[in-house]
């Protein structure tokens, strides 16, 4: 990715010279790591102190890496980039986190009430780091074309099958499964997955991507379509016993500590994730209390994104 960007730069730079030329270049806005949550950004910015006081590596630390106002991080689940120090990513990591510390400001794709601590703690002015503007939750929406067909924005595609049946379903009552851009699965652990969806009686909707073969998280991160069929790897009978019937690495952990989603801790055991689905889903104790926090968090985002709200706030 980084050897990607670099090469862009002269493509880029003539784009923009082309933009001054032309217009008023108001701003440039760029999302450099992906760091769509406080918690990320919190650890990006303290990477270079980290990289310079933490002895061995990330993964292997007895205690989670505890940062202000941020949930604790264990080991495992810092961004895998940074979990290996004999890897090129992670001496570019640490370059890169260090240049965030350059920029006049941080636009942040999130919101103050699912991360309200370490959002106070980001947005409080200190000496040497950046003001950070929480504008989120930003999401690509179809805002619509002109009846008259003046409008010249692109088009958004037709309505997947997917989304049709998700519009058919009651309130609140499909798990939606999905391992980030390109989060891969073993074999296995994809297998014991869809048993134990299967086995939980839960509706969901699953964002269903080829395994890995050697395992790595962002094995499929440049072939999120999948070269390989995905369907060849589930169960044999899965897709028809199912069709007609929440949970990313360093989001999954702000998600369960933070807001008190459901996490699995690992994907092996298919009657393990079948309890957590049936338990976030109709769960009287932890479960109805995560969906009363989801409702909550909804209605909040909602207000931010108001004319008025945090978002046009921090926008302004």
């Amino acid at each position: 990715m980084s050897e990607e960007c670099a090469r862009s730069v002269p493509a880029l730079a003539a784009a923009l010279a082309e933009l001054r030329r032309t217009a008023r270049l108001v701003a440039f806005v760029t999302d450099l790591f992906g760091a769509d949550s406080f918690d990320a950004l919190t650890l990006f910015l303290h990477l270079p102190e980290l990289a310079a006081s933490v002895p061995g590596e990330f993964r292997d630390l007895a205690e989670p890496v505890r940062l202000p106002g941020c949930v604790p991080i264990p080991g495992p689940d810092v961004i895998s980039p940074i979990q290996d120090r004999s890897s090129p990513a992670y001496s570019l990591m640490v370059r890169l986190a260090e240049r965030f510390l350059e920029a006049d400001g941080i636009l942040v794709n999130s919101f103050e009430a699912v991360e309200p601590e370490v959002a106070m703690v980001l947005q409080q002015p200190k000496l040497g780091r950046p003001l950070v503007y929480p504008i989120g939750p930003l999401i690509l929406a179809d805002n619509g074309g002109g009846a008259n067909g003046s409008d010249t924005r692109p088009q958004p595609p037709p309505r997947t099958a997917c989304l049709e049946w998700l519009d058919q379903q009651p309130a609140r009552s499909v798990i939606f499964v999905s391992f980030d851009s390109g989060g891969a699965l073993l074999v296995e652990q994809m297998r014991e997955l869809a048993l134990g969806l299967e086995l939980s009686g839960q509706r969901f909707l699953w964002v269903v991507r080829s395994p890995s073969d050697e395992g790595s998280l962002c094995g499929n991160y440049y072939d999120s379509e999948s070269k390989k069929d995905p369907f060849a790897y589930l169960p044999d009978g899965f897709i028809e016993r199912t069709k007609s019937v929440g949970l990313v690495r360093l989001n999954a952990v702000m998600l369960a500590q933070g807001v008190g989603a459901a996490r699995l801790p690992e994907i092996k055991d298919k009657n393990t994730i079948a309890a957590v689905a049936r338990e976030v889903m109709a769960g009287e104790r932890k479960g109805a209390a995560v969906r009363v926090k989801v409702v909550e968090l909804q209605k909040a985002a909602a207000e931010s994104l108001r004319d008025g709200g945090a978002v046009t706030t921090a926008l302004d």
